[in-house]
């Protein structure tokens, strides 16, 4: 079947004669699987055409004993040690590096109140930025049309123009600023006046370095990004809106109280911390009654500190018009979001108090109103866990180039599971991308919506990806029609793909289903139009017509539907068992329902 493709398995496989002389299969399949295409260039010898087509298909690499296994070959492979942006590996190293700039912020501020050095929180922020510094360099970016960047010329030429000079500079800036601090410590015991006074001058100007470490700072905000990625529910996000004003806020009353303090001794004795008599308090002491002061001027609350100098009236009245400001839009953000949950969950409360207080009122047993409760419950928390695509307006900002590789993602898992289309997959990545882009569509059926009639024209082969569909079809016009019930990641109406096909039984939805469809007209003009694929369909194409001839001449041969023998069940009808599980109860509806469900006959 040609080469560039490797790793599928040659068998011989019995040739099987139609049972009568007019089962031709350049009569029953598509004219594309029996004529040659532009793509194949090959004689066809000396016997006729149709057994030549047969011979070749089988020639073909084929794996009808097993199904393959679909493989994205183009899939981004990361080269030795260059981490993915999205790997698990990075993101916590991301997390740890959101604790360790938190940290940083909420320290780096008291330098004012002079406390100790803490020589572990030093050392471990100074080796974490060393190592950052080692792992941005060897993790892939990003570009601003979602492509991955794997070269590592590039990536450090993009890290060049962005934050290494920044990074280099401040990591050398903390190990000077431990060395110094190490070396002060070791020879202050013998320090003279003079070294006393040198050390003062070198504590200052360690305050001041360790203040351009707070330049990380602007990284906080593409960590918080990348972390907010991975919050999928609702209420959660709600929360952690709130979590993240309210930690504003009080990162914001840190800075200020801190900054509230060196107000305070900017005057000398003149200041508030000189006439409240705070000079010998330890620095947490005086922490808190900033912190306490800088909180009173967001809020109604009292302070007992007050400002004594022009400079602290200054500040005092710029803070309480700051204040003012960000205490209102803190006040209307809660209101906002508080009021989007209730929004959210009004219906569904509403909707589970009337149905308590129709079961109440209609006597129904607490058993039975239980497990009405409870089945409710579940079948509202799978709704809400699918998310359509039509409800998200952002999907139309996508370039064609990322529009295709979502439309891959979504549905190539999904076709896969036959194995024609896992064949495809695995031999050509280009052509499944170009299947799932033009010949894929999905499909929404309400409760109770015909997915198709009896008699109508079959045009696509279908995938349930969510719900449950039934089935029904008349093996025999003197017996009753039969029902099968499909659940998700079944398929069905499969020989369109490779004859005309007339539905001959009529499809229902259950539930609400999703289907993900792939056109077979347009199937086959993808297929045609590589060498390599197209004999391999044109191969499962001929099994497919010598399986049903090889059925078809059996005594008692299988009902031909348009569902697949081995993916169909049909439901058995079983007594009620107390000790069921929710999902259980759901399934056991169901079945219940395919024998009940209308029909418009």
């Amino acid at each position: 079947a040609g080469e560039g493709h490797t790793a599928f398995l040659k068998i011989s496989i019995r040739r099987v004669h139609p049972p009568s002389a007019n089962a031709d299969p350049e009569e029953a399949l598509w004219p594309e699987w029996t004529e040659v295409p532009k793509c194949l260039r090959m004689p066809l010898g000396k016997h006729s055409a149709t057994d030549s087509l047969v011979n070749q298909a089988f020639e073909s690499p084929m794996m009808f004993d097993r199904q393959p296994t679909f493989q994205d070959h183009e899939a981004v492979r990361m080269p030795n040690r260059l981490m993915h942006p999205e790997s698990p590996r990075r993101i916590w190293w991301d997390l740890l590096g959101f604790l360790v700039l938190v940290s940083d912020l909420v320290w780096l501020p008291m330098q004012v109140f002079s406390p100790p050095p803490n020589r572990v929180q030093s050392i471990f922020t100074a080796v974490y930025w060393t190592i950052d510094i080692m792992a941005t360099a060897n993790t892939a970016q990003f570009t601003q049309d979602g492509t991955v960047i794997m070269s590592r010329r590039q990536l450090m030429f993009q890290y060049l123009k962005t934050w290494l000079l920044v990074d280099i500079t401040l990591v050398v800036i903390d190990w000077y600023v431990i060395t110094m601090v190490f070396f002060d410590s070791q020879s202050t015991a013998a320090a003279s006046s003079g070294g006393f006074a040198r050390s003062a001058k070198l504590a200052r100007m360690t305050r001041v370095m360790r203040l351009l470490r707070l330049m990380r700072l602007l990284k906080l905000r593409k960590l918080l990004f990348g972390l907010q990625e991975f919050v999928q529910s609702e209420s959660l996000s709600i929360v952690l809106a709130v979590a993240k004003n309210l930690g504003v806020i009080l990162c914001m009353n840190h800075i200020l109280a801190c900054l509230w303090y060196w107000v305070g001794t900017f005057d000398g004795d003149h200041g508030w911390v000189a006439l409240e008599g705070l000079e010998d308090l330890d620095y947490g002491t005086l922490y808190l009654i900033c912190m306490n002061w800088s909180l009173a001027q967001f809020t109604p609350g009292a302070s007992n500190v007050q400002p004594s100098t022009s400079v602290e009236r200054i500040y005092t009245i710029s803070i309480l018009a700051v204040g003012m400001v960000f205490s209102t839009v803190f006040v209307s953000s809660i209101t906002s979001t508080m009021s989007a949950v209730w929004t959210l969950n009004r219906f569904n409360n509403t909707q589970h108090v009337l149905l308590k207080k129709f079961l109440h009122q209609q006597r129904v047993s607490r058993t039975l109103a239980s497990r009405i409760t409870r089945y409710v419950d579940f079948v509202l928390e799978l709704r809400h866990k699918r998310v359509h695509s039509s409800k998200v307006h952002f999907l139309t900002l996508l370039s064609g180039p990322l529009h295709i590789e979502l439309l891959t993602e979504l549905h190539a898992p999904v076709i896969t599971d036959y194995f024609c289309f896992a064949q495809v997959g695995s031999m050509n990545m280009a052509t499944m991308r170009e299947i799932c882009a033009t010949a894929s569509i999905n499909e929404n059926f309400a409760k109770n919506d015909m997915v198709f009639n009896r008699g109508a024209e079959a045009k696509r082969i279908m995938f349930l990806t969510l719900g449950t569909l039934v089935y029904r079809h008349r093996s025999h016009s003197h017996l009753p029609p039969q029902k099968i019930k499909l659940d998700k990641g079944q398929w069905f109406v499969e020989p369109v793909l490779y004859m005309p096909w007339k539905h001959v039984g009529e499809m229902k939805a259950l539930t609400e289903a999703d289907t993900v469809s792939v056109v077979a007209a347009k199937f086959r003009d993808i297929v045609m139009n590589n060498r390599d694929v197209f004999l391999v369909t044109r191969g499962y194409a001929f099994a497919f017509w010598l399986d049903l001839q090889e059925n078809l001449s059996q005594t008692d041969p299988i009902p031909v539907t348009d569902v697949v023998p081995r993916m169909a069940h049909r439901p058995k009808l079983s007594r009620h068992k107390s000790n069921l599980t929710d999902e259980g109860e759901v399934k056991q509806s169901e079945d219940i329902q395919t024998h009940i469900v209308q029909w418009d006959d």
